[in-house]
């Protein structure tokens, strides 16, 4: 992963489809986009989604950003959860 997109995220997860007018496709986040972040955590597997998505403060951060690869380029954006 890392010599593939020459970063220093150990990993992610590929974006396969997403819902039509979906809040992530209205951030512009796309299929085939590797989310490797949100908030201050990585997205390597489905569990560390699922941790995030549990923690106390997660509605504190709203809009939550969220790190995704595309092209080998590192992009960041922000998400609203409370829709």
């Amino acid at each position: 992963f890392n010599e593939r997109f020459q970063t220093t995220y150990r990993g992610g997860l590929t974006v396969k489809e997403l819902r039509p007018r979906s809040p992530a496709e209205s951030r512009g986040i796309m299929s085939g986009d590797v989310l490797v972040g949100i908030h201050i955590y990585e997205t390597i597997t489905l569990n560390h989604v699922s941790y995030i998505l549990q923690q106390p403060d997660f509605k504190e951060h709203d809009p939550l950003r969220f790190l995704i690869l595309r092209d080998g380029h590192l992009y960041e954006g922000y998400l609203p959860i409370g829709q």
